[in-house]
């Protein structure tokens, strides 16, 4: 079943669902191994199935991957990522040079 969730709802979800990765805000970027895509937290489809559980599906439109798939971009030149807090972490996969 499909819901409409607030900011801080999705933010929560994300973290719950994500303890490999963390969520600083809506905005922190992942990319999926998958379809190679580039998204957003606030991109992600979230369906609160009949069972009360919580399932994140790439919002890119026929990709079947899930939370495990996705990872931390890398942006051109050093393979660095700024989070909205201001950390720089090691990017996981650099896409470019894949």
């Amino acid at each position: 079943m499909s819901h409409h969730f607030s900011a801080e709802q999705r933010l929560e979800i994300l973290r719950a669902a994500d303890s490999t990765r963390a969520w600083h805000s809506l905005a922190d970027q992942r990319v999926c191994l998958r379809c190679e895509k580039k998204f957003t937290g606030d991109e992600i489809a979230i369906v609160h199935d009949q069972r009360g559980r919580f399932l994140l599906h790439c919002p890119t439109p026929g990709c079947p991957s899930t939370v495990p798939d996705w990872f931390y971009p890398v942006t051109c030149g050093p393979a660095k990522v700024e989070a909205t807090s201001g950390l720089k972490r090691t990017a996981e996969i650099d896409f470019l040079n894949w």
